[in-house]
């Protein structure tokens, strides 16, 4: 973690380090409980990834530039949104369930066999949770 401001409303901006990224992380209620939202935008060099309640990853080209200059300043062009995936909703089967669609299931079925003794496959090892325990600590020791 490069950098950590945490304000009297709760909200907290971490700016973060990954092996080939660097990106600033808001954690905030945005002052309220009962409306809750996720988002995750990612900016990278071709354009802009968004993921929305975890039902939705879109992305969207960044305009092309000449000299310098967007385009889109000279020229009139529609931006395109892609969307990559998206929840359907509409369908009641298994697989657009939303514990489905955003990768719990698997995880679920492992415990729930685990815990009835049943053989359980469990994918992630504890090691893999250190980094995100070790940023928690941190982030309670500093604020």
């Amino acid at each position: 973690m490069n950098c950590m401001k945490y304000t009297a409303s709760g909200t907290m901006f971490l700016l973060l380090s990954h092996a080939n990224a660097t990106g600033a992380v808001e954690l905030s209620t945005a002052y309220t409980w009962s409306d809750a939202q996720e988002s995750l935008t990612i900016n990278t060099r071709k354009g802009t990834y968004e993921m929305k309640q975890l039902d939705s990853i879109t992305f969207k080209s960044k305009p092309a530039t000449l000299l310098g200059v967007p385009l889109e300043k000279v020229l009139h062009r529609h931006t395109t949104k892609t969307n990559l995936q998206c929840r359907n909703e509409f369908v009641p089967t298994t697989i657009n369930n939303q514990i489905v669609t955003q990768g719990y299931y698997g995880t679920l079925k492992a415990f729930v066999d685990a815990v009835e003794g049943k053989k359980a496959t469990i994918v992630q090892r504890l090691e893999d949770i250190v980094d995100t325990y070790s940023l928690l600590d941190y982030i309670a020791e500093h604020r």
